[in-house]
Parts: structure tokens; C-alpha cells; sequence
């Protein structure tokens, strides 16, 4: 990893009008999975077993390797102390594997995925304004992905398969403002993202899928759909949050705070075979504190309250194994679901204290 940061003109940071960082990282990675044929033994045969005489076969090992550099580079202007703009190009590396969670054979499909890159380019504002009471940061952004590993789970059985290419773009802003009122701030955030595959022709089918529903019969890679356009999971087009902090000094040197926070999501898919049933709807979630310390004692009190309105949310759908029909069966039978189910109302009450000065 190397790393190069040019101050035009002059050398001293904090009043340069034009800073340029330049970046790389060069990678190598070597990986290799033990594998055997199903009509014989590997490594590690348990002592006294009769049934290791004639059909041992020596462990496979099979091996790849990748290589990878990946540039960063940023342009920052500041006209003044209060005003950044910037403009940046990045890409990233993720190595490729082997899919080794369940037994796996000499003679079946490459059991091998690829790697995953991603590159593109960030545009952005940020200002001080209000006497720097309010800071605001806004960015617009649109990457590109290829190979993107894509996690799936059916019939017990974890995998990864290769997205052909994927892009992702939008924007996203915040602000936090201390307000004319003592101990009263404001802050907000709001992100718009559009994330699809471009190009996915080979996804698994999920449990159920008839060819009415797009899962089809190819020679290579059994029953798959094409995902082309469809969007990724877990990528909610809109991601909107707001809240308020107010901290009192009250007599005796005690200090009463009080935050209160919302959050608010657009629905998105939650299952990677695009399977409407992994959809988790629109949802808003509270969440409120209140501390109480006392000067620089060191202690705080705090009644704590998380997803005030109790909501109950799934984050990471899959098939639930041997349930539903295989993708392409005429009639299909959805399977069931399992689903990673977020945390319900909390209350709780945390006492703290900083030992030193």
C-alpha cells in the first residue's frame, strides 16, 4: 500500500486551495481446498475401520490464485476554511474461493467462484454555514461492480456464485446544527441508492420457482432465473433519519440530557433469489435516551429505550431446507423461509463511570 498527498500551492495544509491523494494497493492471494473422489477416502481415517483397503485415493488440492491493484486517487478544492468540494476515484478487490461448506467431489461442477472488484467515482460538498452552527455534507456517487459474490442457501447448503456485473449509484446528505437555543442540536440524514444487477443470467431458482416465475432448465447450470435489472438485496432505495439532542446544566453541577432519534426505510428484498416473500416492508424505527451525570465526577445514569415502537424486522431471508419443489417444477410449491429477525423493544438502564481524569 502506497499513499502520495500533494498541496497546491505551497506546503501547509490547512490553507491550501487544491490537495490531491493518490493510493494504491497491490494484492496476491493463494487459495487451495482438500477435495476427494466420493468411491474413496482422505485424509484422516479412523484407526480400526475395515472399509479402508482397496479404494483410498489420495487427497486433491486443488489451488488458484488472483492478483489485484486497486488506485485511489482525490481532488479537494477549498476556496475558503468553510467550503470543501471533492472528487474521487476508487477500486476495491475481494479474492475469489471455493465453495467447501458441504461435501463436495472430484467430477461435479467447479466448485471454485471468482473474484469480485468494484470501481467508480464519488462527487461532494462539505460547508460550515450559520457562523459554522451548521454543517452539511452532500455526495453523489456510481460504482460498478464485477463478479459480485452473491451468498446463497438451499436444501442446507451454502454457496457463492458470481454476479456477472452489478452498479450502484445515488446520492446522500447530513446536517447537524447547533440551534440558537443553549444545548439544543439538530441533525438529519437522507440517502437515495439504486442497486441492480446489470448482468446476473445464472442465479439459482429459489424453492417453488415455476418457469411462469422465470426459473428455466440450462445444460451447464441447472435451473436458473435471470436477474438481469432486478435489484440487489438488502439495498432500500431511500434511508431517511432525523433527531435531537438537548443537554441542561441544573443546579448542584448536574447535567440532564435528553436524545431522541428516528429512522425510516423503504422496503427491500431480503432473500438473494429475488423471491417475493424475503420482502420486508417499509418500517420507521424510536429510539429516545436520557443521562444523568454530575460534573466531573466521572458517573452518568442513563434509561435507555431502542425501537420504542416495537417493531420486528428481517434482515437475511433463505429457503428453509427440503421444503417447497425444486425451481421449475409444473405446478411449484413455495418453500418455507427462514429469516434473521432483528430485536424487539428494549428498556434498559446503564450506570457508568470514567476512573482517571
Amino acid at each position: 500500500m502506497f499513499q502520495v498527498t500533494v498541496y497546491v500551492p505551497g506546503d501547509k495544509a490547512p490553507s491550501t486551495a487544491v490537495e490531491i491523494d493518490a493510493g494504491g494497493r497491490y494484492s496476491y492471494e493463494k487459495k487451495s481446498v482438500r477435495v476427494r473422489d466420493g468411491g474413496g477416502l482422505s485424509e484422516g481415517i479412523i484407526p480400526g475401520s475395515t472399509n479402508i483397503a482397496n479404494s483410498y485415493v489420495p487427497v486433491q488440492r486443488p489451488a488458484r490464485s488472483w492478483s489485484d491493484f486497486s488506485p485511489e486517487v482525490t481532488l479537494s478544492y477549498r476556496p475558503s476554511h468553510d467550503l470543501t468540494f471533492f472528487g474521487s476515484f476508487k477500486h476495491g478487490f475481494l479474492s475469489g474461493g471455493f465453495n467447501s461448506s458441504s461435501t463436495l467431489f472430484i467430477g461435479t461442477p467447479d466448485i471454485g467462484y471468482d473474484p469480485e472488484t468494484i470501481k467508480g467515482f464519488e462527487v461532494g460538498v462539505k460547508a460550515l454555514l450559520v457562523d459554522e452552527t451548521l454543517g452539511v455534507n452532500f455526495a453523489a456517487y456510481t460504482y460498478k461492480l464485477a463478479g459480485l459474490q452473491v451468498t446463497n442457501f438451499q436444501n442446507a447448503t451454502s454457496s457463492i456464485h458470481n454476479a456477472a456485473a452489478a452498479s450502484i449509484k445515488g446520492m446522500e446528505g447530513d446536517f447537524n446544527y447547533k440551534t440558537m437555543i443553549d444545548g439544543l442540536a439538530l441533525h438529519g440524514a437522507a440517502a437515495y441508492n439504486q442497486a441492480k444487477y446489470t448482468s446476473f443470467p445464472n442465479a439459482p431458482c429459489f424453492n417453488g420457482q415455476t418457469p411462469a416465475l422465470g426459473c428455466t432448465l440450462s445444460v451447464a447450470n441447472g435451473f436458473v432465473q435471470n436477474l438481469g435489472g432486478r435489484p440487489l438485496p438488502r439495498a432500500p432505495k431511500w434511508n431517511l433519519s432525523g433527531g435531537v439532542n438537548f443537554d441542561s446544566y441544573l443546579p448542584g453541577d448536574f447535567k440532564l440530557g435528553l436524545s431522541a432519534d428516528v429512522m425510516h426505510s423503504s422496503s427491500f428484498l431480503t432473500d438473494t433469489t429475488d423471491n417475493s416473500q424475503g420482502r420486508e416492508p417499509t418500517y420507521t424505527l424510536l429510539n429516545a435516551a436520557l443521562h444523568l451525570s454530575h460534573g466531573n465526577d466521572g458517573w452518568e445514569l442513563a434509561f435507555i429505550g431502542n425501537n420504542l415502537t416495537d417493531k420486528h424486522l428481517f434482515f437475511a431471508t433463505n429457503n428453509a431446507p427440503f421444503t417447497g419443489t425444486t425451481g421449475g417444477t409444473v405446478p411449484g410449491v413455495l418453500g418455507d423461509f427462514d429469516a434473521t429477525v432483528s430485536r424487539g423493544r428494549e428498556l434498559w438502564i446503564r450506570a457508568s463511570y470514567k476512573f482517571g481524569g
